[in-house]
């Protein structure tokens, strides 16, 4: 029930941090993968990695960069030269920081090309693929789908447009047997949040708010894209699971 065996995975943004995590936990449970990222170097690194880990996998890198519709386009002509696709993973984000009265209409602008339409590009480009068999299509939500906090207005934007997205494929992909759900991060201990956990007012406020007492890891946001990923979620459509540790419920 929980098994990838025999499927194929493609994880936007996936050569470091959480995507890096659900491409292992994806692995993990048998998938073959298709890792991607914007810098050659990283990407081949990744790839190496998840190689010597899952010696048993079939294991592939590809630039996409999904800010740009080329790129997306040839991203997915690639995968679908090498066979079919069974779950896509738009983890692909940025998170650009400044108060919107500081705030230039090209940072703004970037957030959502980025991680708004870029969504909306590799889903689109995606589908065909997905389609030919019936698939899984999984999200990266945030915390601030549903809340946000000062100088991140742009992100929060974007990601409450995500959850939408989600909710809104979901119930346009069901004819075609694909399920659409987010996963939804809280605080996560990652390379790029290190700054965030050694500021010492926000780790107070994170655990004043996290029952949890402690901030996430890549592996348990990982393991929670791998069961909606699975035959267990069959039956589970446009919901956004929270990882968050009780960080929602919490408010």
């Amino acid at each position: 029930m929980f098994s990838l065996n025999g499927k194929t995975a493609f994880i936007t943004g996936s050569s470091r941090g959480i995507g890096h995590g659900i491409a292992r936990a994806l692995a993990r449970q048998g998938a073959d993968i298709w890792l991607s990222g914007v810098h050659r170097e990283g990407l081949d690194a990744a790839v190496a990695a998840l190689r010597h880990d899952f010696p048993e996998r079939r294991v592939n890198g590809v630039l996409c960069d999904v800010a740009k519709q080329e790129s997306v386009d040839m991203a997915l002509a690639a995968i679908a030269g090498a066979g079919p696709l069974h779950i896509l993973v738009n983890n692909a984000g940025i998170n650009l920081r400044a108060p919107v009265e500081d705030m230039p209409d090209e940072l703004w602008q970037r957030m959502l090309d980025t991680d708004v339409t870029g969504v909306f590009r590799v889903s689109r480009a995606a589908l065909p693929l997905l389609r030919a068999q019936g698939g899984k299509v999984i999200n990266l939500c945030s915390l601030m789908s549903e809340i946000a906090r000062p100088g991140i207005a742009p992100y929060a934007a974007a990601k409450g447009a995500v959850r939408q997205l989600t909710r809104a494929l979901a119930t346009e992909w069901a004819q075609y047997n694909i399920q659409v759900n987010g996963v939804a991060p809280g605080f996560i201990a990652t390379d790029m949040n290190r700054p965030l956990m050694e500021d010492a007012e926000l780790n107070a406020y994170i655990m004043r708010h996290t029952p949890a007492k402690r901030w996430g890891t890549v592996e348990e946001v990982g393991s929670a894209a791998a069961f909606l990923a699975s035959p267990a979620a069959d039956f589970i459509t446009g919901q956004i699971l929270f990882v968050d540790g009780g960080f929602m419920a919490s408010l």
